[in-house]
C-alpha cells in the first residue's frame, strides 16, 4: 500500500503515497481475499523460479487496482487471482508468506540481500 501512488480512506479522502509502484489502494469496511492460499510463481523472480510455491495468508481491508501478476494465489475452495509485483529487487504484495513452508524462498531472499549489499559497497 505504501509503495503505490495513492490511498483512499473510508471517507473518500485520497492521500499520496510513495509512488514507487503504479496503483491506487482503497480502504474497505470488510476483509478482502481473507484466508490461506498457496501462491505459485508465474515467472522467475527475486525469491524463486517459475513454478515455485509457498503458503501465504491474506488479511487486509483494502483493494488495489494493481495487485501484480507474478504469482497466482489458489485457495482450497478453488478461488484464484493474480498477486505480487516482483521485478528486479522488488517483491511486494498483500500476502504474508510462510517461509517455513518453503525455506528456499527465505534462503533466496537472504542471498539477494547479500548480493545487494556487495553491490552497494563500492
Amino acid at each position: 500500500m505504501y509503495l503505490q501512488q495513492s490511498l483512499t480512506d473510508l471517507q473518500g479522502v485520497t492521500y499520496d503515497m510513495l509512488g514507487a509502484l503504479p496503483g491506487n489502494v482503497k480502504m474497505t469496511s470488510k476483509l478482502q481475499d481473507f484466508g490461506y492460499y498457496e501462491i505459485e510463481a508465474q515467472n522467475d523472480n527475486l525469491l524463486c523460479k517459475t513454478g515455485g510455491k509457498i503458503n501465504a495468508h491474506f488479511f487486509h481491508y483494502s483493494v488495489s487496482d494493481n495487485n501484480g501478476g507474478c504469482f497466482k494465489a489458489v485457495k482450497l475452495n478453488g478461488k484464484t487471482f493474480p498477486c505480487i509485483v516482483s521485478e528486479k529487487n522488488i517483491f511486494a504484495g498483500y500476502q504474508h508468506l510462510h517461509f517455513y513452508g518453503n525455506p528456499e524462498f527465505a534462503v533466496n531472499f537472504i542471498n539477494a540481500c547479500v548480493i545487494y549489499k556487495e553491490r552497494s559497497i563500492v
